[in-house]
């Protein structure tokens, strides 16, 4: 699943922080200046759920590698695209769900008052290769049968292979 709404904010073209909006003109809080339009850019943030035969997790996927999920296609690209296009705005979204990919996902602690949650963040899309990933689970069934059963508690478990789920709602 990949959220459809508010896939982006505008942001500062110096500093990538979000720029925001009064009266048609923006100011980046960071910076503390006015920006022109031409000084605003769109960048990603997607929320999304990734999963394999182990379960899911929610996800948030920022700019680089968003571009990356959608094939190199930019932030403001896919705006126009929604609206002048929303058929080809959604199959964008539907090209991406249930391809096998390799996520590097960071885990961070977020503390609110009380309240602990674990936040986790897509950092890369390292590139997925079928041949790569037969020839690992092959050394690792081979590592399983010279260890025997007893030698099995000492193996790593394997990198899971994520997935994106889409959202039935």
């Amino acid at each position: 699943f990949i959220k459809r709404e508010n896939i982006c904010y505008s942001a500062c073209s110096s500093c990538n922080k979000k720029a925001f909006e009064s009266n048609g003109s923006y100011s980046c809080e960071k910076c503390q200046k006015p920006l022109s339009p031409s000084e605003v850019s769109h960048r990603y943030i997607l929320s999304a759920t990734l999963g394999d035969h182990t379960g899911g997790v929610y996800v948030s996927v920022f700019n680089e590698v968003a571009e990356q999920l959608f094939v190199k296609t930019p932030a403001a690209e896919m705006l126009a695209l929604k609206d002048t296009n929303e058929q080809a705005y959604n199959q964008r979204f539907s090209d991406v769900l249930f391809k096998p990919q390799y996520y590097k996902v960071r885990a961070r602690l977020d503390e609110s008052g009380d309240e602990h949650r674990i936040r986790y963040n897509v950092v890369g899309m390292p590139t997925f290769s079928y041949t790569d990933d037969a020839t690992h689970k092959l050394r690792e069934i081979k590592e399983y049968l010279r260890l025997g059963a007893v030698g099995l508690l000492l193996l790593q478990p394997p990198l899971p292979l994520l997935r994106l789920f889409p959202h039935n709602s």
